[in-house]
């Protein structure tokens, strides 16, 4: 209920958040009560999948997701993808008989040159910077914030909600569709500008209050956005580098979720599977730079700081099995 109500009133978080804890809950709530042995503990893993995959329009991507924030590292947990791939197809069948089967954007990328390499080098090292900022800062303000009532950080954010709808209401709500609309030459590089900064300051604003809604959707559309505006800016200095807009945006949505995420190989696919495999060196490169520069300190990378502690945890193993999509209670 919370995630509706936040999410219908402009709050920039994504959808795919309430979507995959609804799916694990489903899904462990039915491993609980149907006898299936041993594969009754994938049952959860497959619902968050479904979620995913619903939420992105992209099976493929949506069952890699899922396994590589359970199972963090490069080291993908094998068994899991399987059930995971069930899942994701499972639940993407479902629900394409109400909302379509096509991709989460249109968008159709231009033929790849070889100096654009460069671009997605470029382009996943400004991703790295840009979820470092947005993560860091999310902590700082979470460990800042905690201390006030549940209701007031909410009221706070409802309100910043609303005085952004005065002062830029396109800031509000999901920024795909203006990714979408700035591969053309309709939207001004300014007003890209100030649309990202101003999505950015909203969602570690919502970050930082523990707003309901996930955080892959906005990387994706904030990765959109960053792959538009520097490919703008290199078509000035270094046209041979700049890619078409459609390209710029594809990569660079894969650059930012696999920094913030932590899932560089989902991330590759994700961007396949909306606009083709023709960019896969360019992704790839983006990808994996984005993954390794940015903050290991990620949203899906350690724990939640504990309200009875003074800092934040340490982070446990790598390819330790998470639960990420538990409900976060009230601080």
């Amino acid at each position: 209920i919370g995630s509706l109500v936040q999410l219908g009133a402009g709050s920039p978080l994504g959808r795919e958040g309430p979507m995959a804890a609804l799916g694990l809950w489903v899904g462990s709530a039915l491993g609980r009560r149907i006898p299936l042995g041993e594969s009754g503990k994938f049952l959860p893993f497959a619902g968050m999948a479904a979620g995913f995959a619903s939420a992105f329009h992209a099976p493929m991507a949506g069952a890699l997701l899922a396994s590589e924030i359970v199972y963090r590292g490069l080291a993908l947990e094998v068994g899991a993808l399987a059930p995971a791939l069930i899942g994701a197809l499972a639940g993407f069948t479902v629900y394409g008989l109400f909302h379509g089967y096509g991709p989460l954007l249109e968008l159709t990328p231009g033929p790849l040159e070889w100096p654009q390499l460069l671009f997605g080098l470029a382009i996943g090292l400004v991703a790295a910077g840009v979820g470092t900022l947005w993560l860091e800062t999310e902590r700082y303000l979470q460990r800042v914030l905690r201390r006030i009532a549940f209701g007031i950080r909410h009221a706070l954010f409802g309100l910043v909600l609303a005085g952004v709808l005065l002062v830029m209401p396109e800031a509000l709500g999901s920024g795909l569709p203006w990714v979408q609309l700035g591969t053309s030459p309709i939207l001004s590089l300014p007003f890209l500008g100030m649309l990202f900064l101003l999505q950015l300051a909203l969602l570690i604003l919502g970050g930082g209050v523990r707003a309901y809604g996930g955080q892959l959707t906005p990387a994706i559309a904030l990765g959109g956005l960053s792959g538009l505006i520097l490919a703008q800016l290199l078509a000035q200095v270094a046209p041979s580098i700049a890619p078409p807009p459609e390209t710029a945006a594809l990569v660079g949505m894969a650059a930012l979720l696999a920094g913030i995420a932590r899932a560089p190989f989902a991330a590759v696919v994700l961007a396949g599977e909306i606009g083709g495999y023709s960019l896969l060196p360019l992704t790839l490169i983006a990808a994996f730079a984005a993954y390794t520069f940015t903050s290991p300190r990620g949203s899906f990378e350690v724990e939640e700081v504990s309200p009875d502690k003074d800092g934040p945890e340490e982070p446990p193993p790598e390819n330790a099995p998470q639960t990420l999509l538990q409900p976060r209670p009230p601080a």
